[in-house]
Protein backbone atom coordinates (compact mmCIF):
# COMPACT_ATOMS: atom_id res chain seq x y z
CA UNK A 1 0.00 0.00 0.00
CA UNK A 2 2.62 2.67 0.84
CA UNK A 3 4.65 1.65 -2.40
CA UNK A 4 0.98 2.23 -4.37
CA UNK A 5 0.95 5.44 -2.44
CA UNK A 6 4.20 6.99 -3.34
CA UNK A 7 3.93 5.98 -6.75
CA UNK A 8 0.32 8.05 -6.90
CA UNK A 9 2.36 11.12 -5.15
CA UNK A 10 4.78 11.05 -7.80
CA UNK A 11 1.91 11.32 -10.85
CA UNK A 12 0.24 14.55 -8.63
CA UNK A 13 3.47 16.14 -7.74
CA UNK A 14 2.42 15.95 -3.92
CA UNK A 15 2.51 14.24 -1.01
CA UNK A 16 1.24 11.36 0.16
CA UNK A 17 -1.29 13.00 2.71
CA UNK A 18 -2.78 14.64 -0.38
CA UNK A 19 -2.90 11.24 -2.19
CA UNK A 20 -5.04 10.16 0.58
CA UNK A 21 -7.15 12.45 1.15
CA UNK A 22 -7.93 12.64 -2.69
CA UNK A 23 -8.26 8.72 -2.73
CA UNK A 24 -11.48 8.73 0.64
CA UNK A 25 -12.83 12.44 -1.20
CA UNK A 26 -12.98 10.65 -4.47
CA UNK A 27 -14.62 7.49 -2.82
CA UNK A 28 -16.89 9.78 -1.01
CA UNK A 29 -18.37 11.34 -4.22
CA UNK A 30 -19.03 7.99 -5.98
CA UNK A 31 -21.79 8.00 -4.67
CA UNK A 32 -24.33 4.96 -6.42
CA UNK A 33 -21.58 4.99 -9.26
CA UNK A 34 -20.69 1.25 -9.05
CA UNK A 35 -20.16 0.41 -12.41
CA UNK A 36 -17.77 2.80 -13.92
CA UNK A 37 -14.58 3.92 -12.73
CA UNK A 38 -13.69 7.07 -12.92
CA UNK A 39 -11.76 7.96 -16.54
CA UNK A 40 -15.03 5.79 -18.25
CA UNK A 41 -17.72 7.62 -15.91
CA UNK A 42 -15.90 11.12 -17.15
CA UNK A 43 -15.83 9.83 -20.99
CA UNK A 44 -19.39 8.84 -20.72
CA UNK A 45 -19.92 12.85 -19.06
CA UNK A 46 -18.23 14.14 -22.01
CA UNK A 47 -20.05 12.31 -25.18
CA UNK A 48 -23.23 13.03 -23.17
CA UNK A 49 -21.99 17.21 -23.12
CA UNK A 50 -20.90 16.97 -26.55
CA UNK A 51 -24.12 15.26 -27.88
CA UNK A 52 -26.70 17.32 -25.75
CA UNK A 53 -25.10 20.58 -26.86
CA UNK A 54 -25.29 19.74 -30.53
CA UNK A 55 -29.43 19.41 -30.34
CA UNK A 56 -29.50 22.16 -28.33
CA UNK A 57 -27.68 24.23 -30.99
CA UNK A 58 -29.37 22.49 -34.04
CA UNK A 59 -32.95 23.04 -32.13
CA UNK A 60 -32.25 26.81 -32.07
CA UNK A 61 -32.42 26.90 -28.10
CA UNK A 62 -31.75 29.57 -25.75
CA UNK A 63 -29.82 27.55 -22.69
CA UNK A 64 -27.06 28.11 -20.68
CA UNK A 65 -25.20 25.01 -18.68
CA UNK A 66 -23.82 25.60 -14.95
CA UNK A 67 -22.60 22.42 -14.11
CA UNK A 68 -19.64 21.50 -12.00
CA UNK A 69 -17.16 20.04 -14.80
CA UNK A 70 -17.62 23.52 -16.27
CA UNK A 71 -15.23 24.40 -13.73
CA UNK A 72 -12.59 22.27 -15.35
CA UNK A 73 -13.21 22.47 -19.18
CA UNK A 74 -12.99 26.69 -19.05
CA UNK A 75 -9.61 26.39 -17.54
CA UNK A 76 -8.27 23.74 -19.76
CA UNK A 77 -8.05 21.08 -16.97
CA UNK A 78 -8.84 17.38 -16.55
CA UNK A 79 -11.74 16.32 -14.87
CA UNK A 80 -10.61 15.04 -11.53
CA UNK A 81 -13.81 14.05 -9.62
CA UNK A 82 -17.79 12.18 -10.40
CA UNK A 83 -20.10 14.60 -11.80
CA UNK A 84 -23.28 12.70 -11.16
CA UNK A 85 -25.45 15.02 -13.34
CA UNK A 86 -25.90 17.84 -15.83
CA UNK A 87 -27.25 21.46 -14.93
CA UNK A 88 -29.03 23.09 -17.95
CA UNK A 89 -31.09 26.53 -17.61
CA UNK A 90 -33.67 26.59 -20.15
CA UNK A 91 -35.08 30.05 -21.80
CA UNK A 92 -39.23 28.87 -20.83
CA UNK A 93 -40.48 30.25 -24.16
CA UNK A 94 -38.19 27.36 -25.05
CA UNK A 95 -39.56 24.66 -23.24
CA UNK A 96 -42.03 23.19 -25.94
CA UNK A 97 -39.07 22.79 -28.11
CA UNK A 98 -37.37 20.67 -25.24
CA UNK A 99 -40.79 18.54 -25.21
CA UNK A 100 -40.93 18.00 -28.62
CA UNK A 101 -37.21 16.83 -29.29
CA UNK A 102 -36.36 15.46 -26.85
CA UNK A 103 -39.46 12.75 -26.71
CA UNK A 104 -38.17 10.41 -28.29
CA UNK A 105 -36.26 6.94 -28.36
CA UNK A 106 -33.36 8.23 -26.71
CA UNK A 107 -34.86 10.61 -24.33
CA UNK A 108 -37.93 11.33 -22.34
CA UNK A 109 -38.37 14.29 -20.62
CA UNK A 110 -39.84 13.91 -16.99
CA UNK A 111 -41.68 16.08 -14.52
CA UNK A 112 -40.64 16.17 -10.92
CA UNK A 113 -42.19 16.96 -7.99
CA UNK A 114 -40.88 17.79 -4.62
CA UNK A 115 -41.94 19.01 -1.46
CA UNK A 116 -40.85 22.35 -0.35
CA UNK A 117 -40.64 23.20 3.61
CA UNK A 118 -43.70 25.91 3.54
CA UNK A 119 -46.00 22.49 2.31
CA UNK A 120 -46.18 24.09 -1.41
CA UNK A 121 -45.01 21.44 -4.03
CA UNK A 122 -41.98 22.45 -6.26
CA UNK A 123 -42.49 21.00 -9.88
CA UNK A 124 -39.50 20.98 -12.32
CA UNK A 125 -38.39 18.93 -15.53
CA UNK A 126 -35.32 16.26 -16.42
CA UNK A 127 -34.41 14.43 -19.22
CA UNK A 128 -33.27 10.94 -18.98
CA UNK A 129 -31.54 9.03 -21.71
CA UNK A 130 -30.84 5.23 -22.65
CA UNK A 131 -27.77 5.78 -22.96
CA UNK A 132 -26.36 6.25 -19.78
CA UNK A 133 -28.25 7.20 -16.15
CA UNK A 134 -26.47 10.38 -16.06
CA UNK A 135 -29.60 13.16 -15.48
CA UNK A 136 -29.88 16.41 -17.38
CA UNK A 137 -31.70 18.44 -14.81
CA UNK A 138 -33.73 21.40 -16.53
CA UNK A 139 -33.85 24.99 -14.37
CA UNK A 140 -35.45 27.84 -16.33
CA UNK A 141 -35.47 31.25 -17.12
CA UNK A 142 -37.29 34.19 -18.94
CA UNK A 143 -35.19 36.64 -20.76
CA UNK A 144 -35.94 39.51 -22.14
CA UNK A 145 -35.38 42.28 -24.79
CA UNK A 146 -33.39 44.99 -22.67
CA UNK A 147 -30.68 42.10 -21.87
CA UNK A 148 -32.36 41.05 -18.36
CA UNK A 149 -33.32 37.60 -17.31
CA UNK A 150 -35.52 36.19 -14.51
CA UNK A 151 -34.37 33.11 -13.08
CA UNK A 152 -37.66 30.87 -12.10
CA UNK A 153 -39.15 28.12 -9.86
CA UNK A 154 -42.63 26.77 -10.57
CA UNK A 155 -44.54 25.79 -7.34
CA UNK A 156 -48.17 24.63 -6.18
CA UNK A 157 -49.82 25.31 -2.90
CA UNK A 158 -51.93 22.83 -1.29
CA UNK A 159 -55.07 24.66 -2.56
CA UNK A 160 -53.87 24.12 -6.30
CA UNK A 161 -52.80 27.50 -6.64
CA UNK A 162 -49.15 27.85 -9.04
CA UNK A 163 -46.99 30.77 -8.03
CA UNK A 164 -43.51 31.45 -9.43
CA UNK A 165 -40.46 32.71 -7.84
CA UNK A 166 -38.18 34.83 -9.52
CA UNK A 167 -34.13 36.10 -8.93
CA UNK A 168 -33.67 39.50 -11.41
CA UNK A 169 -30.60 39.34 -13.14
CA UNK A 170 -29.53 42.60 -14.78
CA UNK A 171 -28.08 43.00 -18.50
CA UNK A 172 -24.46 44.23 -16.37
CA UNK A 173 -24.94 40.68 -14.21
CA UNK A 174 -26.05 38.85 -17.38
CA UNK A 175 -22.98 40.05 -19.30
CA UNK A 176 -20.65 39.36 -16.10
CA UNK A 177 -22.39 35.70 -15.74
CA UNK A 178 -22.66 34.32 -19.48
CA UNK A 179 -20.02 33.18 -21.81
CA UNK A 180 -20.24 31.57 -25.20
CA UNK A 181 -17.36 29.15 -25.61
CA UNK A 182 -17.12 25.33 -27.31
CA UNK A 183 -15.58 22.12 -26.13
CA UNK A 184 -14.73 19.30 -28.74
CA UNK A 185 -15.92 21.64 -31.56
CA UNK A 186 -19.45 22.20 -30.57
CA UNK A 187 -20.27 25.90 -29.24
CA UNK A 188 -21.99 26.15 -26.00
CA UNK A 189 -23.20 29.38 -23.85
CA UNK A 190 -21.76 28.65 -19.58
CA UNK A 191 -21.73 30.61 -16.73
CA UNK A 192 -18.61 32.54 -16.80
CA UNK A 193 -15.93 30.97 -14.02
CA UNK A 194 -16.30 34.01 -12.08
CA UNK A 195 -20.43 33.11 -11.54
CA UNK A 196 -19.64 29.55 -11.18
CA UNK A 197 -17.18 30.31 -8.52
CA UNK A 198 -19.49 32.60 -6.70
CA UNK A 199 -22.06 30.24 -7.24
CA UNK A 200 -20.54 27.09 -6.03
CA UNK A 201 -18.62 29.94 -2.37
CA UNK A 202 -20.67 27.11 0.06
CA UNK A 203 -19.73 24.33 2.44
CA UNK A 204 -19.75 20.71 0.06
CA UNK A 205 -16.53 19.40 -0.45
CA UNK A 206 -17.27 18.87 -4.14
CA UNK A 207 -18.22 22.76 -4.10
CA UNK A 208 -14.51 23.62 -2.28
CA UNK A 209 -12.87 21.63 -3.91
CA UNK A 210 -14.04 22.86 -7.20
CA UNK A 211 -13.25 26.25 -5.84
CA UNK A 212 -9.44 25.58 -5.50
CA UNK A 213 -9.39 24.80 -9.32
CA UNK A 214 -10.95 27.77 -10.08
CA UNK A 215 -9.06 30.00 -7.99
CA UNK A 216 -6.38 31.22 -9.60
CA UNK A 217 -8.11 31.15 -13.03
CA UNK A 218 -10.84 34.15 -11.76
CA UNK A 219 -10.66 37.50 -13.09
CA UNK A 220 -10.84 39.49 -9.28
CA UNK A 221 -12.05 42.65 -11.13
CA UNK A 222 -15.04 40.69 -12.87
CA UNK A 223 -15.80 38.99 -9.71
CA UNK A 224 -16.00 41.86 -7.53
CA UNK A 225 -18.24 43.64 -10.38
CA UNK A 226 -20.39 39.90 -10.15
CA UNK A 227 -20.54 40.43 -6.68
CA UNK A 228 -21.77 43.80 -6.44
CA UNK A 229 -24.49 42.80 -9.10
CA UNK A 230 -25.86 40.03 -8.60
CA UNK A 231 -29.57 40.34 -6.31
CA UNK A 232 -29.68 37.29 -4.26
CA UNK A 233 -33.75 37.95 -3.68
CA UNK A 234 -36.32 36.39 -5.22
CA UNK A 235 -40.16 37.58 -6.10
CA UNK A 236 -43.49 35.67 -5.53
CA UNK A 237 -45.42 36.03 -8.61
CA UNK A 238 -49.04 34.37 -8.81
CA UNK A 239 -49.32 31.55 -11.73
CA UNK A 240 -46.78 30.38 -13.74
CA UNK A 241 -45.78 30.31 -17.48
CA UNK A 242 -48.88 29.07 -19.32
CA UNK A 243 -46.45 25.92 -21.29
CA UNK A 244 -45.22 25.06 -17.64
CA UNK A 245 -48.63 24.75 -16.86
CA UNK A 246 -50.31 22.77 -19.80
CA UNK A 247 -47.22 20.68 -18.86
CA UNK A 248 -47.80 19.84 -15.55
CA UNK A 249 -51.33 18.90 -16.47
CA UNK A 250 -50.93 17.05 -18.91
CA UNK A 251 -48.55 14.73 -16.56
CA UNK A 252 -51.10 14.45 -14.31
CA UNK A 253 -53.90 13.24 -16.42
CA UNK A 254 -50.95 10.82 -17.17
CA UNK A 255 -50.85 10.03 -13.65
CA UNK A 256 -54.38 9.71 -12.66
CA UNK A 257 -55.16 7.55 -15.79
CA UNK A 258 -51.91 5.07 -15.65
CA UNK A 259 -51.31 4.92 -12.00
CA UNK A 260 -47.45 6.24 -12.27
CA UNK A 261 -45.87 7.95 -9.62
CA UNK A 262 -44.18 11.25 -10.19
CA UNK A 263 -40.31 11.61 -9.73
CA UNK A 264 -38.86 11.35 -6.32
CA UNK A 265 -37.08 15.02 -5.10
CA UNK A 266 -33.84 15.72 -6.52
CA UNK A 267 -30.88 14.52 -4.90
Amino acid sequence: FKKVMLVLAEYYKKDTDYVENRIDWINELRNDEKSLSLKEHQKTLMESFDILNTILNFNDIDYFHSSGFLCYLLTNNFLERYHHDIDLYVNVDDFQKIINVFNSDLFKVIHTCEKSSNGSNRHGYKIETSLNNIPIWLSFYKRLHNGTIYIQEYFQEENGNYFTMENYNSSICCDLSLIKTEYNGVKFTSLSLEALYLSKNGIRKKDIYDCKIMHKFVNLNKLDLLRNEIDNSWQKINGIPLVIENAITSEYKEVENNGLKFTKKRI
